[in-house]
């Protein structure tokens, strides 16, 4: 999730005025550095120049988008206008909270500004529309900020990035892994395989996009015990599919799961792994999984994000068939 709420220590952190504990919001995005311009946006943000939480396209709290992008960030005591210019570009979590607009007044009467119908009810002359100031300041006010790999705290990872044993070298910043839900399994089973994907641009690259629901996209191998290849048992070739694009954002913390096996209901039923494409009747044995993943040049995408257009080779998993169902 990109937001969630958070308790944060009395000592530490902003507190009611009875000391309680505030519950802080966590968001994530990357911060950009937007001119000032004759928009109420910019009015909004007040300032020659202002910056944004770019949140892509996830849903922030109703009434709470101020940007474009997402939310125009606040300064606090803790976090200065200063050090939120330190982070232009980058990925970052920021703790902080909402906050709303205030009434404007004027510093002088010829002063320039956007107005906002307002509703007055007058007792003795009945509702009449006014204009007045439009409001400005809201955002959302940041309490701490910290790039997407190291704790608001302290230089310790926020979270455990796995080496690169476990996952592919990347490509074009994405990297990919295999997984299977159970390595072991039965011969009357099936592997639950799926993809992995990373996006490791985490110092302020791209979002990348991705297509899924498309089972070509997927190549698998399957080597045995002696690393010698298994050829399929048998291939589809007259598959309809539907795909979609996905987008990966630069958080170790974010990954993209993608199913690539199914369960065989036709004449590949009984088999040990189905890529929709391959299929694979195995006997007992330890077996390597391998693959690929790719996306086509010539695919086009119009969106948030650049298309990732390379072919990968997945870290492949290692797995077994029981030599007996009761094993």
């Amino acid at each position: 999730m990109v937001m969630c709420l958070a308790l944060l220590a009395t000592h530490n952190h902003p507190s009611t005025a009875q000391g309680a504990v505030r519950e802080l919001l966590v968001l994530k995005g990357r911060v950009i550095e937007k001119p000032w311009s004759k928009t109420p946006e910019s009015w909004n943000a007040g300032g020659s120049r202002y910056y944004v939480l770019d949140v892509g396209d996830e849903k922030l709290p109703e009434g709470r988008r101020t940007a474009k992008e997402g939310v125009i960030l606040r300064p606090s005591q803790k976090v200065t206008f200063a050090t939120v210019s330190k982070f232009k570009g980058k990925y970052v979590v920021v703790r902080g909270d909402f906050v709303d607009a205030r009434p404007h007044e004027p510093a002088h009467h010829g002063e320039q500004m956007p107005v906002a119908p307002e509703l007055i009810k007058d007792p003795e002359g009945g509702p009449r529309v006014e204009f007045r100031p439009a409001s400005r300041g809201s955002g959302f006010r940041v309490f701490e900020i910290s790039s997407a790999l190291s704790s608001p705290t302290s230089d310790r990872p926020a979270v455990n990035v796995p080496g690169s044993k476990k996952w592919s070298s990347p490509v074009i910043g994405l990297g990919g892994r295999l997984v299977v839900a159970n390595s072991k399994i039965k011969s009357s089973d099936q592997f639950q395989l799926s993809i992995e994907l990373r996006n490791v641009h985490y110092d302020g690259g791209p979002w990348l996009v991705v297509q899924t629901g498309n089972p070509f996209l997927f190549e698998a191998s399957v080597s045995d015990a002696e690393r010698k290849p298994v050829k399929p048992t048998m291939v589809r070739a007259d598959v309809i599919y539907s795909s979609k694009w996905e987008v990966i954002r630069p958080f170790p913390d974010e990954r993209l799961s993608i199913p690539v096996s199914i369960r065989s209901t036709d004449g590949a039923k009984g088999s040990q792994l189905d890529t929709t494409t391959r299929i694979w009747h195995l006997p007992p044995g330890k077996y390597r999984i391998s693959g690929t993943f790719s996306s086509p040049k010539e695919i086009r995408y119009r969106g948030k994000g650049t298309a990732w257009t390379r072919k990968l080779v997945l870290a492949s998993v290692n797995v077994e068939i029981a030599a007996k169902d009761g094993e």
